[in-house]
């Protein structure tokens, strides 16, 4: 069970990572306009604060999960 939910947790959190840079960074930085070149690195930053504190939660959530005890 913990290898499955660390799993899906890890390709979960790839994932928004992608998204962050493709979807959001990506078009901004694309623009070329003096606000684009300025929001990127802004939103690439929250984005990276935003992902830390999701692995933290992750993880905290995967240490509970190791530390129940299977009642069978």
């Amino acid at each position: 069970m913990i290898y499955a939910k660390a799993t899906a947790y890890l390709i979960g959190w790839v994932f928004l990572a992608i998204v962050l840079l493709r979807v959001i960074v990506g078009p901004l930085w694309g623009s070329g306009t003096d606000l684009g070149l300025i929001a990127a690195p802004a939103a690439f930053a929250a984005g990276v604060l935003a992902l830390g504190k999701l692995a933290s939660i992750l993880l905290r959530d995967l240490s509970k999960t190791l530390r129940i005890k299977d009642p069978e």
